[in-house]
């Protein structure tokens, strides 16, 4: 379960069909919160989900304060299906250097994919830090 982010010393990444809850949905999933406390357990720093086709990205503890460890959740949107949910087709571009990690948002503009937004978070004492 637990892989190496590429290009990271200490990072770690777990891949989810559907996302922890609070990721873009208040519901949570059969057995999520025992699939938080295991990544939790494992020492991951980053979730990968998609499934709900909406796009977010935070710390899982904003919506489970059991959780004690700073685990990092990005939430994809819909890349190349018509099954958007208000807002464009977008993926998302992740960045690992050193403690930092990147996490940009490309969308369709009708031509091409195009930036979006983008968050920067840095990992200090065991802890993520989202950057203004």
């Amino acid at each position: 379960m637990t892989k190496p982010v590429v290009g990271a010393q200490s990072a770690s990444s777990a891949r989810l069909h559907s996302p922890p809850p609070g990721a873009g949905s208040g519901r949570l999933v059969g057995r999520g919160l025992q699939a938080l406390q295991v990544a939790e357990a494992c020492g991951v720093d980053l979730l990968l989900a998609g499934h709900l086709h909406l796009g977010y990205t935070g710390d899982v503890r904003a919506h489970h304060v059991s959780i004690r460890r700073s685990i990092l959740v990005a939430q994809a949107g819909t890349a190349t299906s018509l099954r958007v949910r208000d807002e464009p087709n977008t993926y998302n571009v992740i960045t690992v250097d050193g403690p930092a990690l990147a996490l940009a948002v490309r969308a369709w503009d009708g031509a091409r994919f195009a930036p979006l937004s983008a968050v920067r978070y840095v990992k200090r004492d065991e802890e993520w830090t989202r950057e203004q």
